[in-house]
């Protein structure tokens, strides 16, 4: 997170991340979201529990309807699925290539945001991947039109949208570990699909073999 900037939180629910923001002094402020009133009710109990109402603007509305451009310096989005944080960073991009920073946790699908991210020009400046409770989250940060390296943080190729381009550079130390679970998703994609596909040359039931084949080439080199 860029220093002394103003952040928002979409869907902050109760308002943790914020808190921690300010309360850090990463932030001297942030706009807290939600389109939920409960999530909004339990975000302002966390906030007065802190002391800091006057440091985190607490907002209902859905995505960044409820953000004006210029606004903040950066915006994230946590704990959605990869398409819908797609959709809300697609219905206001005038006011998300003003950001320094834009932080993206997906529950899911993180190929689509990395894949939605290159479509837009917005290069990935770094990438992270935390492990708890036997889960994987992917943290994948992105840099506005204005600080471009001339990398867009992909090739084009599907697997590394999958897995993530910094990832792969920096050889992250849980990317093995990651990949591993990977290839035994597929491994129990493909028994299933052997089991009820007749035709061993099935398109689907091949490209999953291929993804699990460039899987264990990635494993490889790690």
């Amino acid at each position: 997170m860029p220093s002394g900037v103003v952040a928002a939180d979409v869907g902050t629910d109760h308002a943790y991340l914020p808190v921690w923001l300010v309360a850090t002094g990463k932030c001297p402020r942030v706009i807290a979201t939600d389109s939920s009133r409960g999530a909004l009710a339990a975000a302002k109990r966390t906030v007065e529990t802190y002391g800091l109402a006057g440091c985190v603007d607490l907002r209902l509305g859905d995505g960044l309807e409820v953000i004006s451009p210029g606004e903040t310096g950066a915006i994230v989005v946590a704990g959605m699925g990869g398409l819908t944080i797609c959709s809300i960073l697609s219905a206001a991009m005038g006011t998300v290539v003003l950001q320094r920073r834009l932080v993206l946790q997906p529950m899911s699908e993180p190929e689509e945001v990395r894949r939605w991210a290159a479509g837009a020009g917005l290069p990935v400046a770094d990438e992270d991947l935390v492990a708890e409770g036997g889960r994987f989250y992917e943290v994948i940060c992105l840099d506005p039109p204005g600080e471009r390296d001339g990398s867009a943080g992909g090739t084009g190729d599907g697997l590394e949208y999958e897995i993530g381009a910094a990832l792969l550079r920096k050889r992250h130390p849980l990317l093995a570990a990651y990949v591993e679970l990977k290839i035994s998703e597929c491994e129990g994609v493909i028994r299933k699909m052997e089991e009820g596909v007749a035709d061993r040359g099935d398109p689907r039931l091949n490209r999953w073999i291929e993804r699990k084949r460039r899987l264990e080439e990635v494993l490889r080199c790690l």
